[in-house]
């Protein structure tokens, strides 16, 4: 764990929009245990969050068109990432909430479960309005 605190000690977080590194503030991440600053967490500014709205609204019709399979696939990578980093994750989370490793561990073991299960669920479209005004499905 001593590693993992000094990596996280020496990492420079960012935030991603559109796949880019954007981050132009930042504020201070507190140690509960101390009180006392030891990291620095991105801040969006207001440009940034409209940004990524845009970015999402973009990305929205690409994701729309993909298959459940292909949901499934993207979202069980995002688990088996979690998966693989549960360790720098769940040290991040002690050093920045003050839980017990353990709790934290269960976490992410958690998330991870629940992206896995959420995944394999299929909702099949039923239009629920459909007039001038609105498509509800």
């Amino acid at each position: 764990m001593a590693d993992l605190v000094d990596t996280i000690l020496k990492t420079r977080f960012t935030q991603t929009i559109n796949g880019e590194a954007v981050a132009t503030q930042f504020e201070d991440v507190i140690d509960p245990s101390t009180g006392k600053p030891f990291q620095q967490s991105p801040a969006a500014t207001e440009a940034e969050i409209e940004q990524a709205v845009s970015a999402a609204r973009a990305a929205q019709p690409a994701w729309a068109a993909l298959s459940w399979d292909q949901r499934e696939a993207y979202l069980c990578r995002l688990a088996d990432a979690m998966e693989a980093e549960t360790e720098y994750l769940s040290t991040l989370l002690v050093m920045e909430q003050g839980l017990h490793l353990a709790s934290s561990i269960g976490y992410f073991a958690h998330a991870v479960r629940s992206i896995r299960g959420l995944s394999k669920v299929r909702v099949p479209d039923q239009v629920l309005a459909d007039d001038d005004n609105h498509l509800v499905i």
